[in-house]
């Protein structure tokens, strides 16, 4: 370091560390009389899962549970959107006031980038906890040193929701919906009626570049962002490979030739898909299981009238999908760690099972698995059909630059996405970013032109 200066990192690990000593002074000088005064710990929670519905009354209940059975703890909730979640950490993590239970919305990346997470892997395997999870689900919680950083609460694939109505209004058969992508294109033409608001596909053109990355992964063997030798620890930069761009192209096309994406396509996030499908105003739309139960939470109408099937690939062959998990962790700067992993483990493991049946998100212990009341459900089994050949992604898990690598990828998917640039060119310029930030730890198997 020239002239014994601190990076941002530096300065976060230190932080964190002196909050550490900090907490393990007052420890040994406050714990006692706590207990003797009879007075409960307070954990602060943070999440976005209380927020949706029917999930947000779910996870509420268990968190009453929780609190009953435990009355020395208290847990303080700290509600945050989604689509904030990484601002809302980073602030946290920058003003040295990480919350006991952190919200993993953006992956296992953002924890290692700010160093905010508790090592428990000794706690996990005290608990007897490793089996007992479905190891894709796991997995999405363990760092590339295999040290575990955070528990899945649930998980899941995407998959093809589609409006049962609509389908019988354009003369589409409901039981037969689209597995390939020219079928899904057929499909989504038939669908759109832009003067009555209408259009076939929903697409994610603001955000989401993990949507992008399903098309990518189906469309052939160099179809992906990254790709990891884990070897040697090189990673090969494949965003802009044939297999790529060919996938974003599709993707492309349903927007500027076919017209099928609504018009304002840029602006369109999670919410605004939902709330579109919901509406009427999009008749198919990709996303995971907790996706029945967030429609029907937007509008209570709609139950009935849509259904799920397997996600669309090329040629319609079994898909080959990111398996998403949802993690928490415990803070590292947490003065209750014993505590906050006592809770972690109650909503993550102890009543996951409940939590996915009755919120309709994907589980991710081996007892849910068993659970008829999900086996069963005629959403949650397409998606444990899809979790046979599901992967976790090394970069979204091990790379804590993965967050800054979407920041720049999604800017080209956008300027792609609106006939700004053309896809080999966005995606050549994508290409030289992931170059740039990941440095000699990267190769480019297709040099850009």
């Amino acid at each position: 370091m020239a002239g014994g200066s601190l990076n941002r990192r530096q300065l976060l690990q230190a932080g964190a560390a002196a909050s550490v000593g900090a907490a393990a002074a007052s420890s040994s000088v406050f714990a006692a009389p706590a207990v003797i005064q009879g007075g409960p710990v307070t954990l602060r929670f943070m999440t976005h899962n209380t927020l949706e519905q029917p999930a947000g009354d779910v996870l509420k209940e268990i968190i009453a549970e929780f609190e009953q059975e435990n009355p020395d703890i208290k847990i303080q909730l700290e509600e945050v959107p989604n689509a904030d979640i990484l601002t809302k950490l980073t602030a946290y993590a920058e003003a040295d006031d990480l919350p006991d239970i952190l919200d993993g919305q953006f992956g296992l990346a953002s924890f290692i980038n700010l160093d905010a997470a508790l090592d428990i892997t000794d706690r996990v395997d005290a608990e007897g906890l490793r089996d007992s999870f479905i190891p894709v689900a796991l997995e999405a919680g363990m760092d590339s040193e295999g040290r575990i950083l955070g528990l899945p609460f649930y998980t899941g694939t995407d998959a093809l929701y589609y409006r049962v109505d609509h389908f019988e209004e354009a003369g589409l058969d409901p039981n037969a919906p689209p597995t390939t992508w020219d079928e899904l294109t057929e499909a989504a033409i038939a669908l759109t009626n832009p003067r009555a608001g209408r259009y076939g596909f929903g697409m994610y053109g603001k955000t989401h570049t993990e949507r992008c990355i399903h098309f990518m992964q189906n469309n052939g063997p160099d179809g992906e962002m990254l790709r990891l030798d884990r070897d040697t620890g090189m990673w090969t930069i494949l965003v802009n490979s044939p297999d790529s761009i060919g996938a974003i192209e599709y993707m492309v096309s349903l927007a500027l030739e076919h017209q099928v994406v609504p018009p304002n396509v840029v602006e369109m996030d999670y919410p605004a898909n939902v709330a579109a499908f919901a509406g009427g105003n999009i008749s198919m739309l990709t996303t995971g299981p907790w996706g029945a139960q967030t429609f029907i939470g937007t509008n209570p109408d709609i139950e009935g009238k849509f259904a799920v099937g397997i996600h669309p690939t090329p040629t319609g062959e079994t898909p080959v999908l990111r398996q998403g998990s949802l993690i928490y962790a415990v803070s590292r700067t947490s003065q209750y760690p014993d505590e906050a992993f006592r809770f972690l483990k109650w909503f993550t493991h102890d009543r996951q099972p409940y939590f996915a049946a009755n919120a309709g998100y994907g589980p991710t212990t081996k007892a849910a698995l068993e659970d008829p009341a999900i086996s069963e459900d005629p959403f949650l089994s397409v998606f444990l059909e899809q979790s046979l050949t599901a992967i976790v992604e090394p970069y979204q898990v091990q790379l804590a630059e993965w967050n800054e690598l979407k920041d720049r990828f999604d800017p080209e998917w956008q300027a792609a996405l609106i006939g700004e640039k053309d896809v080999p060119t966005a995606l050549n310029t994508a290409a030289e970013h992931f170059a740039n930030i990941l440095g000699d730890r990267a190769e480019l198997k297709y040099p850009v032109s």
